[in-house]
Formats: C-alpha cells, sequence, structure tokens
C-alpha cells in the first residue's frame, strides 16, 4: 500500500470508528524548523483543541507492522489524552518557550489543531 492509499485508509477506518462527535481534519502543518507535516487532527466536539498527529509517522509505523486498527487506537488515545494547557490560557500558546520539550504519548511533539469559536 503506497503512501495516498495508506493515508485514505487511515481516514476511513477511523471514520468507521468514530461517532458524530468527532471530525477528522487532514492539515499540513508547517513547524517552526519551516518543516511541512502532512497531519491528521481528530477534534471532538466538547473540545476546543486537539493534538495534530503526523501521517507519515504513521505510516512508518504501518511498514514496520502496525495495522490500522492499532494506529487507529493509537491516533484516539492521543487525541483522549488531556493537553498540557486549558481552553482559558490558549494566550500562552504565542510563546514558543512555554511548549518547547512537551511531549505526548508515544514521544509526538506537541501540535495543536484549534477550533475557533
Amino acid at each position: 500500500m503506497n503512501y495516498e492509499e495508506f493515508c485514505a485508509a487511515l481516514q476511513e477506518e477511523l471514520f468507521n470508528r468514530l461517532d458524530t462527535s468527532y471530525s477528522i481534519h487532514r492539515e499540513h502543518v508547517l513547524k517552526n524548523n519551516g518543516v511541512v507535516l502532512d497531519s491528521l487532527a481528530l477534534l471532538r466536539s466538547e473540545k476546543h483543541c486537539s493534538p495534530v498527529i503526523s501521517l507519515e509517522m504513521l505510516y512508518e509505523q504501518f511498514e514496520k507492522g502496525r495495522t490500522l486498527a492499532e494506529l487507529c487506537e493509537y491516533m484516539i488515545s492521543v487525541t483522549d489524552t488531556d493537553l498540557p494547557l486549558s481552553v482559558t490560557n490558549l494566550t500562552s500558546l504565542n510563546n514558543f518557550e512555554n511548549f518547547r520539550d512537551c511531549r505526548l504519548p508515544g514521544g509526538l511533539s506537541l501540535a495543536i489543531k484549534i477550533r475557533s469559536c
């Protein structure tokens, strides 16, 4: 399965697993070092932000033998993890130093999709 087929299959698997309180967003995230990541964000209707997970990293795991089901469960568990910030302090995102060393489960760097209110 090539990369684009993997991305389509992963999104379909997530769509089939998630209830209507989630929405799936494919994003191109520009990191502060100029690298652009092809990523997915799973937003829950009751949350204002969600981790953004690199599709390239997930594809590498798939090529190493992880199944789509395992990757979906991982994404859902990361999405359901409480982020190290609250809606009331989202303005602190303007300061990169606040999040320089922040990591999510599985060693993921913190990237956040913020829903407009």
